[in-house]
C-alpha cells in the first residue's frame, strides 16, 4: 500500500477475488496470492483492504495445450450414395471443450470414398475408419458403409439364337460406386417361359 504522499507503506492484507470465472486464488485474504488459471475466457482479479479496492487490468485465458481429441460421430451407418459431416472437440488438461474441426487434418481408409476437410463421402461397402489429427493427437471414428441404391443392372445375352433353343444369361447388378448386390431378383420374359424365374446373384453376379 501506499500513503497520499506515494509512500510505500509495505504489504497491505486484503481480500482477493477473480472475476469472469477464469481460475481460482491459492488464497482468498493475505497480502499475497498466485491465481490458477483453468477456464479460456476474459477477466480481472481485485485486491480489497477493507477501505480501499484495485483492480488489474484485464487477463484474457485462452486454451491449454491439446490432450484428448473427440470425433463425433464414433459410429455411423451409411450408405455408400451419402455423406456425412463430422466434428473434433478438443480438451486441454482442465478439462475445457471447443470446436477444432476446421483445424484438424482429416483421412479416411475407404479405397474409393473422398473426405473433403470435415465431410465424408462414402465409397466401397465395409467398415472405415476416419482419422482426425492436431498437435500430434490423433482420435478415429469408425463406419459401416452399406451398398447405396442398386441402379446398374446389366442382362447379356447370346446375340442369335434359334427358336424355342434354350440360351444361357448372365446379370449383373451393382449401385452407382460399383458396390455388387447380394441376394435374389425376379426373371420374367414375355412368354414366361424363362427357367428359373428366380435367381441368387453373389458378389453382384449371375450366370
Amino acid at each position: 500500500g501506499y500513503d497520499a504522499d506515494n509512500n510505500l507503506l509495505g504489504d497491505v492484507v486484503g481480500t482477493w477475488t477473480v472475476d469472469g470465472g477464469m481460475g481460482t486464488c491459492s488464497s482468498g485474504y493475505g497480502s499475497s496470492t498466485t491465481l490458477y488459471l483453468t477456464t479460456p475466457g476474459v477477466g480481472t482479479i481485485t485486491a480489497a483492504d477493507g477501505v480501499h479496492t484495485d483492480t488489474i487490468g484485464t487477463i484474457t485465458v485462452e486454451h491449454g495445450q491439446i490432450v484428448c481429441l473427440t470425433l463425433t460421430p464414433g459410429t455411423f451407418t451409411l450408405t455408400a450414395d451419402n455423406s456425412l459431416q463430422y466434428i473434433a472437440i478438443a480438451k486441454d488438461a482442465d478439462g475445457n471443450l471447443w470446436d477444432v474441426t476446421e483445424k484438424v487434418v482429416w483421412s479416411e481408409d475407404d479405397p474409393i470414398g473422398t473426405m473433403a476437410e470435415s465431410i465424408y463421402s462414402a465409397g466401397r461397402t465395409g467398415n472405415w475408419t476416419i482419422t482426425g489429427t492436431i498437435q500430434g493427437i490423433a482420435a478415429t471414428a469408425t463406419v459401416d458403409v452399406q451398398a447405396g441404391a442398386f441402379v446398374n443392372l446389366n442382362i447379356s445375352a447370346p446375340a442369335t439364337t434359334t427358336t424355342l433353343a434354350p440360351f444361357q444369361l448372365s446379370v449383373s447388378l451393382h449401385d452407382n460406386d460399383g458396390n455388387p448386390y447380394s441376394g435374389t431378383i425376379a426373371v420374367t420374359n414375355t412368354t414366361a417361359s424363362i427357367i428359373p424365374d428366380t435367381i441368387n446373384l453373389v458378389s453382384g453376379t449371375w450366370t
